[in-house]
């Protein structure tokens, strides 16, 4: 993959902030910037399908290998930053094996009762983005100086800002703020499943399905500088309740507490990130499923189902500013991430649906009903108080004391077919 960008917002490369109205920051931007990122992924799959009297063993095995090269690039000085050199750079590869097996056995033979099974291992696919972009050096950057504009014109001038990077001026200079973890661990998943089906009478079938998976070698994003350990000083607020104001009826009446981290870590020089397996924040998933479904004949036909799901996920946030919003990502590494953030609540899902075709005139329905349960949640309130931490946004209470209403979707459709003749048809629709 090969990508070119640039901040084509600013024709100067300069970015101008201002607080209430005044002059506050000048940044330079790294503009314009090519960057080049290679992304390799070689991915080979076997199968084969043997039958040895009532048992058909389906079986297959699959191997990936994920490469990425950053290429060797340097920035040129500009009248605001230095020179950047960025020598090439290989992160991490990942090579992994992944078998999985299916069973399927007839148990009496006459093909009626099938017991079926199965087990897979399945590695995480390597994303360019975010993945791989995050620990890219030769992306986006910019260097902030203070700025009072003297001049008021709104714009910088020559003179108005020391330039040099140790002078009063300067703020903080940043390229990525991402690099790679040397003891990155390909994150997994593996599913175990059992089923047993069973024709109670011709072209109808009942099956009942329990299944069980788990994801662990998870990702955290964790700051090197400011390891979890650091986050060591307790700041406790008033919970205010619903209504957000302290001191009303709805205060339930207890603290919350979230942690900080002490001023001698505290600036851009201690802001390093990289990605962490985390094995606290393994999931597990166990669902089961029963169904019954009769096939299309004497004009009509049906089928229903429900399956509920037990979750088990410790933490359910995704990394600072949504870099990452998959499942195999728990967010930051420090002890504020994990207030309330568990996911232990129940997932359910009804559907059914018929149809009949033997209705006057030609015409078939169809009928279709799902349902869903809502979305847990959690009151969130914000908390203030800290120091290098002044304010922050938490769950006051476990996801899953506050519900989104359940789901229910009922499609009707009516239909009738008339022939044109010639091989012609015409089709007439109502949903």
């Amino acid at each position: 993959s090969y990508m070119r960008g640039g901040v084509a917002q600013f024709s100067t490369g300069l970015a101008f902030r201002f607080r209430n109205g005044i002059p506050n920051q000048l940044t330079e931007l790294a503009h314009p910037f090519t960057p080049e990122t290679q992304f390799n992924v070689l991915a080979l799959y076997g199968q084969d399908v043997w039958t040895i009297h009532k048992l058909s063993l389906q079986w297959g095995v699959r191997y990936d290998q994920h490469k990425t090269m950053f290429a060797d690039k340097t920035w040129a000085p500009t009248a605001y930053t230095p020179s950047f050199h960025f020598p090439a750079e290989s992160p991490v590869h990942f090579k992994d094996i992944t078998p999985r097996v299916q069973v399927g056995y007839d148990l009496f033979g006459n093909g009626k009762t099938v017991l079926k099974g199965g087990w897979g291992r399945f590695a995480h696919q390597r994303m360019l983005d975010p993945e791989v972009i995050a620990v890219d050096p030769n992306v986006y950057g910019y260097a902030s100086y203070k700025w009072s504009d003297p001049n008021k014109n709104d714009f910088y001038d020559a003179g108005e800002v020391n330039l040099d990077p140790n002078g009063p001026d300067f703020l903080t200079q940043q390229t990525a703020n991402f690099i790679t973890n040397p003891n990155e661990q390909m994150p997994w998943s593996e599913e175990t499943s059992l089923s047993l089906e069973r024709e109670v009478m011709p072209n109808v079938a009942v099956r009942a399905t329990g299944l069980y998976s788990r994801n662990w070698n998870l990702y955290r994003n964790e700051n090197v500088f400011r390891p979890y350990s650091a986050y060591s000083i307790p700041v406790r607020s008033v919970d205010p309740g619903r209504d957000g104001v302290v001191g009303t009826a709805d205060d339930p009446g207890r603290t919350l507490t979230y942690y900080e981290y002490p001023t001698s870590l505290q600036g851009q020089k201690f802001e390093k990130n990289w990605l962490t397996n985390d094995a606290n924040i393994d999931q597990a998933f166990k669902s089961f499923e029963f169904g019954m479904f009769k096939r299309m004949s004497s004009g009509w036909q049906i089928m229903a189902s429900y399956s509920a799901t037990k979750k088990n996920i410790p933490l359910t946030v995704g990394l600072t500013q949504s870099q990452f919003n998959s499942n195999i990502y728990g967010g930051d590494r420090t002890p504020n991430a994990e207030i309330n953030t568990a996911d232990t609540t129940w997932e359910k899902t009804g559907k059914i649906s018929g149809a009949y075709s033997k209705l006057p005139f030609a015409m078939t329905v169809a009928v279709n009903y799902e349902y869903r349960n809502g979305t847990p949640m959690a009151r969130t309130v914000a908390l203030r108080g800290g120091t290098t931490i002044p304010n922050i946004v938490v769950n006051a209470e476990p996801i899953g004391s506050l519900w989104t209403p359940s789901y229910h979707l009922t499609d009707v459709r009516v239909e009738k077919n008339v022939n044109l003749g010639g091989g012609r048809r015409l089709t007439v629709r109502a949903n």
